[in-house]
């Protein structure tokens, strides 16, 4: 009787894509589904433009670069394809890159900023011609997770305990944030907006935070019970975009596996005072969901 209810609720969240009492949005957006290894487009104004794209590794990330080029990581480098056909344009694999990539960022000079998994974080600079040429590995943090770049240049970073900003030259540390509920929830992603104040997307904790430089949270965003319906759950904020009128959108990730999804929004949208006005939900299609890159 549960699993009939699980699917009843997917049913009505593929038509409900706006919250409730809420004016319909809709967006045209990426998503990195890390349940299936597989990367969705999503056109909410015509379905029919709709595609799926089996990606080539167990990517985690994605970054839209020029000339409609999408890029994506693997385990051990990263890809990048054409939008437009879906082929593979690049594949770039670096056994000098200890440990698992997890997610990188690809910055318009070329310079690029890898964060892998190395028995810890291990950060990489890495050149336009592709050569590594500075890496810092930080031994007391666990658990990276993705890594952005500041307004100021400078590379950010989650991990299990926070989000760390370090010099965009060496690599060292400049400011450490730690997250509002402890190790045990997991950042996921790090930001810092035009004020100076930084962004959380705080894993386990179940939500969103705006934080000052000496980690006072300042705006909290997550679900509230009357925006779920009965049997859905709020469990893990992963990769976050800034639209362009302050609305933030987050991943919401439910498990590993695909089935998880079926009691999860996979994508949220909320705006600048924390309610929820948009959400995208489709279990059949796509598993856990790390990222939205929204196009429109």
């Amino acid at each position: 009787m549960r699993n009939i209810w699980l699917i009843s609720i997917v049913t009505i969240s593929l038509f409900c894509s706006a919250a409730r009492g809420a004016e319909a949005i809709k967006h045209k957006f990426l998503v990195m589904d890390e349940g299936n290894h597989k990367i969705h487009y999503v056109d909410q104004t015509n379905p029919k433009n709709d595609w799926t794209l089996a990606h080539k590794g167990k990517g985690w990330d994605m970054q839209l670069l020029d000339n409609n080029r999408l890029l994506a990581n693997t385990n051990s480098g990263w890809v990048i394809y054409d939008l437009k056909t879906r082929k593979l344009l690049e594949e770039h694999s670096d056994k000098a890159l200890a440990g698992r990539v997890m997610s990188m960022r690809w910055m318009p000079d070329g310079t690029k900023y890898l964060l892998a998994d190395n028995k810890g974080v291990t950060l990489y600079k890495v050149d336009k011609a592709n050569k590594i040429v500075a890496q810092k590995k930080y031994p007391k943090l666990s658990t990276p997770r993705y890594v952005r770049v500041t307004p100021q240049g400078n590379p950010i970073f989650a991990s299990s305990d926070g989000i760390t900003e370090v010099c965009k030259t060496d690599l060292s540390i400049v400011k450490r944030i730690m997250i509002p509920g402890g190790k045990k929830s997991k950042a996921f992603q790090g930001g810092k907006n035009a004020k100076g104040n930084y962004l959380m997307a705080a894993g386990f904790a179940g939500a969103f935070y705006e934080l000052t430089p000496e980690g006072k949270v300042v705006k909290t965003f997550t679900q509230k019970t009357e925006d779920m319906p009965e049997g859905m759950v709020n469990r893990f904020y992963s990769g976050f975009t800034v639209l362009k009128n302050g609305n933030i959108i987050c991943g919401h990730w439910a498990g590993h596996s695909a089935k998880a999804a079926q009691k999860a929004y996979q994508l949220l949208e909320f705006d600048k005072n924390g309610k929820l006005v948009w959400f995208w939900h489709d279990a059949k299609r796509a598993g856990g969901a790390l990222q939205a890159i929204i196009l429109e």
